[in-house]
């Protein structure tokens, strides 16, 4: 199994690319709300144990996707380094373990484009961060940078609608399968 690995800033676009990218390969998606969803109906955000639990059912969800049939999982993060780099370190161990690989996509833009997005409905009806105050914040204190790896493919998505931008995602993860993990970064 690839794990697609879709990671950038909040409002970067990484959900309604990950839903194209599906579509086109095709391919399940695990989104990074869905595990803080879950958590939620039995914890308070952020509540003592949370992130805990929300890291032990992602771990939970990787495991069976990379035991299952399926030959694609397109996941999404807002991957903060280097806090988040042992996690992505697990992720790769597991899918090693099982015969897969990680294949990390960094989707970037300008940031007064994630400013014009961070405020969208389906952003609101995700519970997700949605003020201009908040996003600023986020950006001052975090590093969303792509994951320190030779293969990551990087994506703007200010310069590639959606459906384009999961075109090229598409082809990129298509040539470099079975075996490509020595190729230089790839921006388009």
């Amino acid at each position: 199994m690839d794990l697609i690995f879709l990671h950038g800033p909040p409002a970067v676009g990484k959900r309604t690319i990950a839903h194209r990218l599906a579509e086109l390969l095709p391919a399940r998606v695990l989104e990074n709300h869905d595990s803080i969803d879950v958590a939620r109906t039995v914890l308070d955000f952020g509540a003592p144990g949370f992130w805990d639990l929300v890291g032990e059912l992602r771990m939970s969800l990787l495991r069976a996707a990379a035991r299952s049939e399926a030959a694609f999982v397109v996941t999404t993060a807002c991957y903060v380094h280097p806090d988040d780099l042992p996690i992505v370190e697990e992720w790769e161990a597991i899918l090693t373990n099982e015969g897969g690989r990680l294949v990390p996509v960094f989707l970037h833009c300008a940031t007064d484009l994630l400013f014009e997005r961070v405020g969208g409905a389906d952003r609101q009806a995700r519970g997700k961060l949605t003020s201009l105050d908040g996003l600023q914040s986020h950006l001052d204190r975090n590093d969303y940078c792509a994951v320190p790896r030779p293969d990551v493919i990087s994506v703007d998505t200010g310069q590639h609608e959606p459906g384009s931008a999961a075109e090229l995602i598409r082809a990129q993860i298509m040539d470099r399968r079975p075996a490509a993990s020595e190729s230089a970064p790839v921006t388009l």
